[in-house]
């Protein structure tokens, strides 16, 4: 056998090490999960946010030209 099949064997590895190597784990299974779903939310259309400028323009309600106020 290898020599890093016999130091796994040995028992050494400290407790702290496997619980350091799970998190990492974790955070890795966490961040891949959060791509694939922002990746699959934006195939499928995500939210759309609409600005204010946005709304204005749909209502059709424009803002008087010509700068005077009525009298």
């Amino acid at each position: 056998m290898g020599m890093i099949t016999s130091r796994y064997q040995s028992g050494k590895e400290s407790s702290a090490t496997y619980w350091r190597r799970r998190f990492l784990a974790l955070v890795c299974g966490l961040a891949i999960f959060a791509v694939l779903a922002w990746a699959v939310s934006g195939a499928l259309g995500g939210v759309h946010v609409v600005s204010p400028a946005a709304n204005v323009a749909r209502s059709g309600h424009h803002p008087r030209q010509g700068g005077t106020a009525p009298g």
